[in-house]
């Protein structure tokens, strides 16, 4: 299956998701089909002229706009919103393909011949959503610590 990562996407999370996915999915982008900056309306027609069959972003008003939401179904193209936290940096790259790689099997499960809405669930960014506990590997009843 072909994917397209809008430009509201890291363009970066596609070798991470290539390396998960190997020869199962192609990951494309607005750079890698020349459509860098085209509006969504006039981007649909050329996403699926390459074979691309969903659509990811952040943004969901592709589908709150009605022109915008035809044109996906006109044009057979699904369209997964991957709802994220504005985490930036590496941290925000980290939950970004997380939650693609975790996401896209179930879309595989589900995935119909007719266009569909995909709503992923970002993995949880809190301290304590990611790790369940921390601790340092020193015991006290081990006596003083040595200095290191």
């Amino acid at each position: 299956m072909r994917f397209f990562l809008d430009e509201n996407m890291p363009v970066v999370a596609v070798p991470p998701l290539r390396a998960v996915f190997g020869d199962r999915h192609e990951f494309e982008t607005a750079r890698t089909l020349g459509v860098t900056g085209v509006d969504d309306v006039d981007l649909y027609p050329r996403v699926r002229a390459a074979g691309v069959l969903a659509i990811i972003s952040k943004d969901d008003r592709q589908l709150r706009v009605e022109i915008e939401r035809r044109g996906l179904f006109e044009n057979q193209l699904s369209f997964v919103h991957l709802r994220t936290t504005t985490i930036a940096g590496q941290k925000g790259l980290a939950l970004t393909v997380a939650s693609l790689a975790a996401g896209i099997p179930y879309i595989e499960e589900r995935w119909m011949p007719e266009p569909y809405v995909f709503r992923l669930k970002g993995l949880q960014s809190a301290f304590s959503e990611r790790i369940a506990s921390h601790q340092p590997i020193w015991r006290d009843r081990w006596g003083d610590k040595p200095d290191g």
